[in-house]
């Protein structure tokens, strides 16, 4: 069976070449993206340092970095490993996580291992628990979205956590406890791979199809507490009166949204169906999931707008805007997007919006 192997890149290969302080200037910037150490004029010499460095031409794999040591320690030596399996290579939103990442692929291509890729995080660096979190929720959404897609093509699952930065490494083994075949790690001083167990761990849908709205109010953005009272606390970040899922709360929800989404249409007070849209939701299995996430979206955006229309329209993501010429008792008709290929028509009266069609992109506008 051909593996997918991800593996979680630290800075390893980076700070092995450097000691005393200009590791520790190293370690300063690690948190920073280019765009920030490019307005920072005080860190040129590091990066500079860092860019003329040849990280490629190695000796021994597994003293190099560690994620080299986890990935050559799980087949053994680099003669055994198989060319046919894919790496992934999981990193963060940094300008030093990037460029280690981008260094292993070159020294895994150099030894004719090509099936590589990688995968920034959006959002995830150490700079504050914030942004961490935030990462950390970036990271279990990537999962659920495509770690799937690799089981169901017979793939065998391997995270490879030996390299990355602590914290980064004990959601990735929480994570692994559901997407993964096999969790590896080597420790610093270790000379053999140890697989971590997967504990036999369920979450509990608890409450989530009875409050479906205010599970997507939280997964959507940060909202107002008052929206989403029946959340368990350790499901949600809270800051001051407002709050938003935290990365276990995404975790969880990942796991029971498609079933509970793919059901029923959930119920937002400034947003109605109408008959046509019922039948569409019911009829049309296509992006239902992605539709209840933008219908949550949507009604989000106007509670928090005072229900003015003119907020969807200045979202890049929605592209809200009316048909020309075509209304209903003298209210136009609007439609806005859902994913590339998917739309919703609707008429926006009393402050709610009547949803009339959903489906492909041709179908709603020709039947407005």
């Amino acid at each position: 069976m051909n593996k997918v192997i991800i593996s979680t890149v630290g800075s390893s290969l980076i700070t092995n070449k450097f000691s005393g302080e200009e590791r520790n200037a190293i370690n300063i910037i690690s948190n920073l993206t280019e765009d920030e150490l490019n307005k920072d004029g005080q860190n040129f010499e590091i990066t500079e340092k860092v860019n003329k460095k040849n990280f490629i031409d190695i000796e021994n794999f597994e003293t190099a970095s560690a994620e080299l040591n986890g990935i050559i320690k799980y087949y053994g030596n680099l003669d055994l490993m198989d060319k046919t399996d894919m790496h992934i290579l999981l990193h963060t939103d940094t300008y030093i996580g990037e460029f280690a990442a981008e260094k292993i692929k070159e020294i895994l291509n150099k030894a004719e291992i090509t099936n590589v890729y990688l995968q920034k995080i959006k959002s995830l660096n150490t700079k504050n628990s914030k942004e961490f979190n935030q990462g950390i929720k970036e990271l279990f959404t990537w999962c659920y979205e495509n770690v799937p897609l690799y089981k169901n093509k017979k793939y065998e699952i391997i995270f490879n956590l030996t390299g990355g930065f602590k914290s980064l490494q004990g959601y990735m083994s929480i994570a692994g406890m559901f997407y993964a075949d096999k969790v590896v790690y080597v420790f610093e001083t270790g000379k053999e791979i140890i697989e971590i167990p997967k504990l036999p761990i369920e979450l509990k849908k608890g409450n989530m199809k009875e409050y479906i709205t205010e599970y997507l109010y939280a997964a959507t953005d940060i909202c107002p507490i008052e929206l989403i009272q029946n959340i368990p606390d350790i499901y949600l970040d809270k800051e001051d009166k407002f709050a938003t899922l935290s990365p276990v709360g995404q975790l969880a929800w990942n796991q029971f949204k498609d079933e509970i989404l793919s059901i029923e249409l959930a119920n937002f007070i400034n947003i109605e169906y109408l008959d046509s849209f019922k039948k569409d939701f019911k009829d049309k299995k296509r992006d239902i999931i992605k539709l209840q996430e933008t219908l949550a979206k949507v009604s989000l955006l106007l509670l928090q707008n005072n229900d003015d229309i003119s907020v969807l329209k200045k979202d890049g993501g929605l592209q809200y805007e009316n048909y020309t010429n075509k209304k209903e008792n003298n209210e136009p008709i609007g439609h806005f997007r859902v994913t590339q290929e998917t739309r919703v028509n609707c008429v926006f009266k009393n402050n709610k919006l009547f949803l009339r069609h959903f489906g492909p992109h041709d179908y709603v506008n020709t039947n407005p």
